[in-house]
């Protein structure tokens, strides 16, 4: 199914990596007409499509991953989409020309800015009604998140050059962080300790956090000498090792679209930006972008031609692109994943895809432990290997976990089911010897994992 250009619609993308959405990205820095796209990691994919009421910005996903909070601009709405079918359950009335959305981490509240009267409205996730007065911010508050905790939420107003903080117990705000420019966006350091804000003119600035977490001190600027007016990228998200920043964005002095990687492991003498390779991509106003949730992948929303690009963490190497299926991709926004899911959801606007890229990541399981013990039945005895392991954190979801007695993953011991206990049994042991097993995960794709191993030393007949 395909639809004309500038029609509304949310596409959606099976993803059979289980993802966890960590960049928090909700919102833009300029309001366009946008369709809402779900992509999948494992096949890249896209599987279905879904009318919007209106041009669509912000999105945001509750931590269970059963709705999506998608903000109208055009009609003031949001309109919550239940995950399971991608059928719109409830359009929730809310500020004038709503454009960020933010969920708290226990999933109880949506935070949604309103860039056409300056204010914040809160949803109750739990009848989606609006609760309480409009909370009153800066001038054309666009970007939002909320910290780990739930306690803090950040609001940028892009027009007042300030980054209003709301306490959200009592909904109210208890500081104003100043003199960031014309604020484009804001991300939190995954450990919570830097507020890092970058404005129009690509000037990146950290605030350290401190004391009851209201005390920001700005750090050493980063000037990056971008153009982020418009939809000219200024959209962040952190590696998962917190070692660096990728920043998409426009130079100035060369008139390139790039995505900028900023080494944070030394704040008080920042280097110059490094550029992600782009391959044979050409990236052309890289926007919103995000992080599989095993760290090894990036999802780049390339806003002028019409793909969602796909980037290697390790290399900072662009490797390809999305497949759109024969759906009309078209002028892709935002990102943002579903946790525990197979889904990536993102904003766009009606368009074409030309490249595809296939990607599969299966993780070995989380940890793994080893026991021996001896069985005695009459004269017999059984020297019994007991292995466990508990499932991977994230990734694809696996089906089943091969056992296999060798590094290569030749000598398979057994196979067991990721439906029941994660336990593998090798009866029949030779008494003092040293045995290792090497445990890999397989998914639906039947995509094996590389392997976690644990060595036994079996036990002695007493």
């Amino acid at each position: 199914m395909s639809s004309l250009y500038g029609i509304y619609n949310f596409f959606i993308l099976k993803r059979s990596e289980m993802l966890k959405t960590f960049s928090k990205i909700s919102l833009m820095c300029l309001a366009l007409s946008v369709a809402e796209l779900v992509y999948s990691s494992a096949d890249n994919t896209v599987v279905d499509q879904i009318a919007m009421p209106s041009e669509t910005w912000g999105i945001a996903v509750t931590p269970n991953g059963q709705y999506v909070y998608a903000a109208n601009n055009a009609n003031n709405t949001v309109s919550v989409i239940q995950t399971s079918d991608n059928a719109i359950t409830s359009n929730i009335t809310v500020g004038a020309s709503p454009y960020g959305v933010a969920v708290t981490p226990d999933g109880n509240f949506v935070y949604v800015a309103n860039s056409g009267n300056n204010t914040v409205s809160v949803i109750q996730t739990s009848d989606n009604t609006v609760v309480g007065s409009p909370i009153a911010v800066g001038a054309s508050p666009t970007w939002i998140i909320i910290n780990d905790a739930g306690t803090l939420a950040y609001v940028v107003n892009s027009a007042a050059a300030t980054v209003s903080v709301i306490d959200t117990s009592n909904n109210t705000v208890v500081q104003t962080i100043t003199g960031t420019g014309n604020t484009c966006s804001c991300v939190l350091s995954p450990d919570g300790s830097y507020l890092y804000v970058i404005n129009y003119s690509g000037v990146l600035t950290p605030y350290a956090i401190s004391g009851d977490g209201l005390t920001y001190t700005a750090g050493i600027a980063l000037d990056l000498s971008l153009s982020l007016g418009n939809t000219n990228g200024g959209q962040m998200v952190f590696a998962l090792d917190s070692s660096k920043l990728y920043v998409t964005g426009y130079e100035q002095n060369t008139g390139v679209y790039n995505i900028y990687v900023v080494d944070t492991t030394n704040l008080d003498t920042p280097s110059s930006p490094g550029i992600v390779n782009q391959g044979s991509t050409n990236p052309s106003r890289p926007f919103g972008i995000v992080i599989s949730s095993d760290g090894t992948t990036g999802y780049i929303a390339n806003l002028s031609n019409n793909e969602i690009l796909i980037m290697d963490v390790a290399t900072d190497t662009l490797t390809g692109t999305v497949n759109n299926n024969s759906f009309n991709l078209g002028n892709p926004r935002m990102v943002a994943f579903v946790p525990n899911s197979p889904y990536l959801y993102s904003t766009a606007q009606s368009s074409n895809i030309s490249q595809t890229y296939t990607f599969i990541t299966i993780l070995p399981p989380a940890t793994i432990t080893g026991v021996s013990q001896s069985n005695v039945f009459f004269t017999q005895t059984d020297y019994i290997n007991t292995i466990s392991w508990t499932a991977p954190e994230s990734g694809s979801t696996p089906v089943s976990y091969n056992v296999y007695r060798d590094a290569g993953l030749t000598v398979l011991a057994g196979t067991v089911s990721a439906n029941g206990s994660l336990v593998f049994y090798d009866h029949n042991r030779i008494p003092g010897t040293t045995y290792t097993y090497y445990v890999t995960s397989v998914d639906a794709d039947d995509a094996e994992s590389s392997a976690i191993s644990v060595s036994v030393l079996t036990v002695k007949n007493n």
